[in-house]
């Protein structure tokens, strides 16, 4: 938990980017942390896989959120593991066309 309050302004940035229609601070509080915490484990942490860190989280939505809240995390981290995937491809390819040059 401290490594979430320390990288917390980092973290509700990358939420307020990724679901831009709903404000962090009008967000349910539970799905506010219940992301906070997982966005630290795969940002930061890095001590599980993806998958797991998703579907732990969805857990805990269902379990203390919302009716929503379970699809809501969801969307909100497949968006979040999408974006660094797709990140960690572009820089593969750019190392390996500085690599043919």
């Amino acid at each position: 938990m401290a490594g979430v309050l320390v990288h917390r302004k980092e973290l509700d940035a990358e939420i307020a980017a990724l679901a831009p229609e709903f404000p962090i601070d009008q967000m349910a509080r539970i799905d506010r942390n219940i992301l906070r915490i997982a966005l630290y484990e795969l940002r930061v942490s890095g001590d599980a896989p993806a998958a797991v860190i998703i579907d732990e989280a969805v857990e805990l939505a269902r379990m203390f959120g919302s009716e929503a809240s379970p699809k809501f995390v969801n969307g909100v981290l497949a968006t979040a593991v999408g974006e660094q995937s797709g990140r960690e491809e572009r820089e593969r390819g750019r190392q390996g066309s500085a690599g043919t040059t």
